[in-house]
């Protein structure tokens, strides 16, 4: 129907004779082409019908065309602390503990308490008061150095000794240098392990003391082998290194 329909429009319209389009082949040619050209109309309408719809330039907000972040809108909020910077401006601090103060009813110390295993504030009243040729070392009495200890050990390796008495265990350690002094005598100097000929001790319990002078070795090895021997020994048995030990005690 729409061929015949085509041909006698063709043939009344525009003109085209009948043997112009006795050929079937022309005629749906023809038909082709039309078709072709209706589509694109329809196209063109649906183009045209959905361009309508679209979001117009107008309408887009401002960051689309911009790209600025200022432009966002529900953009994060920053915590104040990211841009001062200032400890003050963080949630959630830890509560800093004040520190602590000693009794205010007199004139203290702090001290360590053998027993407690721990630093006390001692008041000065109650600190001993120990008689000449006596050291408060830190054993809640006044320590008599003519008292010998009953033994004692060490380790050449670690240069520590340990000497037991009937009060409590007296420890130190040792360092061999080039550092000369005298017997039983002790020096605000510090004492520095340099691998030398001269054996030095120092008591690093119940207190500490300044460094006291053991004596010197024929060579080094000599030294690092028997330095912290002969500190141990030395403060179990001869009362006049201990007392130059124990009367260092807080200088």
């Amino acid at each position: 129907m729409k061929r015949l329909f085509l041909i006698l429009c063709l043939i009344t319209i525009c003109k085209i004779s009948y043997a112009d389009i006795a050929s079937v082949g022309y005629v749906d040619s023809v038909v082709a082409t039309k078709q072709d050209t209706i589509s694109d109309i329809a196209t063109i309408r649906s183009g045209a019908g959905l361009g309508a719809t679209a979001v117009q330039p107008t309408s887009l907000s401002s960051v689309a065309t911009s790209g600025s972040y200022n432009d966002l809108s529900n953009k994060p909020a920053l915590a104040t602390v990211a841009t001062s910077g200032s400890y003050n401006d963080l949630s959630n601090k830890p509560t800093i503990p004040s520190l602590p103060t000693g009794p205010s009813d007199g004139i203290y110390k702090l001290v360590w308490n053998s027993n407690l295993k721990q630093f006390i504030f001692q008041k000065e009243s109650d600190v001993l008061t120990c008689s000449s040729g006596t050291y408060d070392i830190g054993f809640d009495q006044c320590i008599d150095p003519t008292i010998a200890g009953t033994t004692y050990t060490y380790d050449a390796g670690a240069m520590t000794w340990k000497t037991v008495f009937s009060y409590g265990n007296v420890s130190g350690v040792a360092v061999c240098n080039d550092t000369s002094g005298s017997w039983g005598v002790s020096t605000t100097t510090e004492q520095l392990e340099t691998g030398g000929v001269m054996c030095w001790c120092k008591m690093t319990h119940p207190a500490v003391s300044l460094w006291g002078f053991r004596y010197a070795y024929s060579s080094s090895s000599d030294c690092a082998y028997g330095c912290a021997d002969a500190c141990g020994d030395g403060v179990r048995y001869y009362a006049d290194f201990r007392s130059g030990v124990f009367s260092s005690v807080g200088q």
